[in-house]
Formats: C-alpha cells, sequence, structure tokens
C-alpha cells in the first residue's frame, strides 16, 4: 500500500515499493491487445513528449504509427523473425526501462508471461492495464516521487497540518474581531 496527496505520487510510491520505480526516461515498450490499441495512443504519445523512445510489436507499433507516433519495432517472442529483436531480449539487455503489456488469447498469454517474467528479474515495472499506463505516465510527468513513509508518519505530518492550519484560521479570527 501506498499513500501520498494524489494518486499519481500514490502509484509512483507502490512502484518504487515493490522494487521497480518509475523511469523518468529511456525507453518504453508497448504491446497491446487489439481492443487496447486506440486506448494505448494517449498513454504513448505521453511517454513521448516525456522523452521515451517507443518500442512496440508489429500490431501496436501500426497503431501508434497511424496516430504520428514514431515507434521502433521489436518481436514478440513467439513471432521472432530474425529481422529485429525480441522484446524479451531488449528487457534482458537492460535497454527498457518501462514494459506496457495487456496480453490476450494463449499465443499473447505465453508471450506476455515471458516479458512479465523479464521484466521482473530485471526489476522493470510492467503495467498491465491501460488505466495503469495512464496513471505511470501521470506518475512520471508529476515527477513527485516522495519518500515513503510508514503510516504513523503520514498521520502524525497530516496531524502538525492540520493544528498549523487551525492555528492560522483562529489568528485571522481573533484579528478580524479585534478590527471589528
Amino acid at each position: 500500500m501506498a499513500s501520498a496527496d494524489d494518486l499519481p505520487t500514490a502509484f509512483a510510491k507502490a512502484e518504487r515499493a515493490a522494487g521497480r520505480p518509475l523511469p523518468a526516461t529511456g525507453t518504453a515498450f508497448l504491446s497491446v491487445r487489439d481492443p487496447d490499441k486506440r486506448g494505448i495512443v494517449a498513454a504513448a504519445a505521453g511517454l513521448a513528449e516525456l522523452g521515451f523512445r517507443l518500442v512496440a510489436t508489429a500490431g501496436t507499433a501500426r497503431s501508434l504509427e497511424s496516430a504520428g507516433l514514431e515507434v521502433e519495432r521489436v518481436d514478440k517472442v513467439s513471432e521472432a523473425t530474425g529481422r529485429h529483436e525480441t522484446v524479451v531480449e531488449l528487457i534482458r539487455s537492460g535497454r527498457c526501462n518501462l514494459v506496457v503489456n495487456t496480453p490476450q488469447g494463449s499465443g499473447a498469454r505465453r508471450d506476455g508471461s515471458l516479458i512479465r517474467e523479464a521484466a521482473l528479474a530485471a526489476r522493470v515495472p510492467c503495467i498491465t492495464t491501460l488505466a495503469a499506463a495512464e496513471l505511470a505516465v501521470a506518475a512520471i510527468a508529476h515527477g513527485r516521487f516522495e519518500t515513503p513513509c510508514s503510516l504513523q508518519e503520514r498521520l502524525a505530518r497530516e496531524a502538525t497540518n492540520a493544528a498549523e492550519a487551525a492555528n492560522t484560521a483562529a489568528e485571522k479570527i481573533a484579528g478580524a474581531t479585534q478590527a471589528a
């Protein structure tokens, strides 16, 4: 569990606590199921705006290219042609900083499993839903990755902030009363 004043920061903290901190820049691999092809464009565009290099499998790459995004292609493990590096090779080599993969179907699940295993071994954040992809982009853009703290520390900080706000309000009321 991670808590913060906003959802993007909480998401970033949760990823860091899981041992996979979100990267500020680098290479993002994207491979999504057909129903997610249109939906991934916004997250991919956000990553590109943040300076990420986009790498995708053929179907996802076509969707992103048709939206005007620059994308490099990699092969799925099950479709390796030798013309392109496979995504697992990319991850294992340390040249992939973020994975977005929403698999569907038995072949995609098999590839997805290999992708997620490689990402886990390389400590690369692996996003598996469109909603989480959009949240990851917001978290990276937000850029405020607070230092994790215990729930007790957070509650103590919030209590201090509330007490300071109450004192400020009381001083304003006292000043207004004296002026009247």
